[in-house]
């Protein structure tokens, strides 16, 4: 009987443990505040073993004063050691720096944790220690979707060629097709390179993946913009220039103006003309395509590419586009 609350704390820790270490698999690598609510009950385990022992020894502590003291202080060494130690750990917490930092002198083969390290001081304008990071992290997970994302962040900020920092990007994406941050950070990087009409497509399959994503939504609204404010004048000039050249080349050209616009509607009314010129345009085909993904129509989206790749079958950007469609139709109500 006296031994129940034993019993209880024991099972307290292990049931309160199972959700977080059995039942479903940790992404992080540590994930130290799981521990909290179980190691209530392994407290209560361990103070009352000890009530138990005092209660069993207490006479022989009362007639000896030497074990009565001695008891006493290791109590309280007990305390001065848990005291010393907390006052360490606020040290190490007391940034995300300081943080990161211990976890890579504890834990040297932690990719993550020497990633991190590596962010704080790229955030601090460290740029040679935060790429040491960024390397040695690298041994240990190189193929770790957002490692690849901050080292291209970090090559772009230290004027790398723009190769370099975009193979980290596209690295990223191909390690990771189902991270949003991958899509976000390289679509965030083409608009910096004045290319947005190829940011567009990226973000909008990020944000099909993560529809509540604030950074993503917001980064698409702005790229959208400033897309559609280049596009303006585009679309003018190609409107006179297909008035005296109605070929189905200036028709293609016209509909990604209009896509770069957000006219989407327009858009694919351009394509169906460059379709009634050439019915076996599979430029004009992939661009109908863009724009339906971009309109949430993902069966006439999905229809489209099928026809272009069916006229052209190495056509990656269709075969690209093709999965944003199918992704599309995948999730119930997306849009």
């Amino acid at each position: 009987m006296r031994t129940r609350p034993i019993c209880f704390g024991i099972l307290w820790f292990f049931i309160a443990l199972a959700p977080t270490s059995s039942l479903v698999r940790l992404y992080q690598i540590a994930n130290d505040h799981r521990m909290f609510f179980p190691n209530i009950g392994l407290a209560l385990s361990a103070t009352w073993a000890v009530f138990l022992l005092v209660i069993r020894y207490e006479a022989a502590v009362r007639q000896r004063v030497g074990l009565r003291y001695g008891l006493l202080a290791v109590a309280t060494g007990v305390l001065a050691a848990h005291a010393y130690g907390i006052h360490q750990r606020s040290d190490v917490w007391g940034s995300t720096e300081t943080l990161w930092y211990d976890v890579t002198l504890k834990s040297p083969a932690n990719g993550r944790g020497l990633m991190n390290y590596g962010r704080t001081q790229m955030r601090k304008g460290e740029y040679e220690r935060a790429l040491a990071f960024f390397e040695r992290a690298m041994q240990h997970m190189p193929k770790y979707s957002y490692l690849h994302i901050n080292l291209g962040i970090l090559k772009d900020a230290m004027g790398a060629p723009g190769d370099e920092v975009e193979t980290y990007f596209t690295n990223a994406l191909n390690y990771d097709r189902r991270n949003p941050s991958a899509y976000l950070y390289y679509g965030r990087w083409l608009s910096s390179q004045g290319r947005s009409h190829e940011a567009l497509p990226l973000l909008e399959r990020g944000r099909s993946l993560s529809p509540g994503h604030r950074e993503l939504n917001e980064t698409l609204r702005a790229v959208r913009e400033e897309s559609r404010r280049a596009a303006s004048a585009e679309v003018a000039a190609l409107r006179e220039r297909v008035a005296t050249d109605p070929s189905p080349e200036s028709w293609v050209e016209v509909s990604l103006a209009y896509y770069h616009a957000d006219m989407l509607v327009e858009s694919v009314a351009a394509c169906d003309s460059a379709l009634a010129l050439r019915p076996d345009y599979a430029l004009a085909y992939n661009n109908k395509c863009s724009a339906y993904c971009r309109m949430g129509e993902w069966e006439k989206a999905s229809a489209a590419c099928e026809k272009a790749l069916a006229i052209t079958p190495n056509f990656e950007q269709a075969r690209n586009n093709l999965k944003w469609a199918r992704s599309g139709m995948a999730v119930p109500g997306q849009e």
